[in-house]
């Protein structure tokens, strides 16, 4: 892969609408377009959030977002939210770029670790960067 024609970078305001469409594949829920530009101000004024875009030609390829949450016995966790790359550019080590972005960001703002859920298919790539495969992971859905 030549590196240098891909470029990681915070997300911005202007990157929504292609990080949206990034996440399509991962998710079958889609806002309407009426709400992206609320959604998107919401989402980047969020002080514990933090989000990288993976750029090529200047269109996003690629999203990874976390969430930092600050615990009762004071310790920070990060939780990852969205990892996500284009179909088109999958296997071009996008998605490591993006994590290893996160996983910086998270040592920079004093984590102490760093938490995600994943489908079974992509564990080999969480432990390729040293992520350990630790407790059962539940949800519980509103409205579902």
């Amino acid at each position: 892969m030549d590196k240098d024609r891909f470029i990681v970078k915070p997300f911005q305001i202007d990157d929504f609408s292609e990080v949206i469409d990034i996440l399509q594949a991962v998710s079958a829920y889609k806002p309407e377009r009426k709400e992206y530009d609320s959604l998107a101000r919401r989402f980047a004024s969020d002080l514990a959030t933090t989000a990288y875009v993976c750029k090529k030609n200047n269109l996003v390829v690629g999203f990874a977002s976390m969430f930092v949450i600050t615990r009762i016995r004071g310790g920070r966790a990060a939780i990852v939210e969205d990892v996500a790359v284009s179909h088109f550019y999958r296997g071009e080590g996008i998605g490591k770029r993006l994590l290893l972005s996160l996983i910086n960001s998270a040592q920079q703002q004093g984590c102490f670790k760093i938490e995600l859920a994943t489908s079974d298919s992509a564990i080999e790539f969480y432990r390729k960067i040293g992520f350990l495969e630790s407790s059962a992971y539940m949800r519980f859905f509103f409205n579902e």
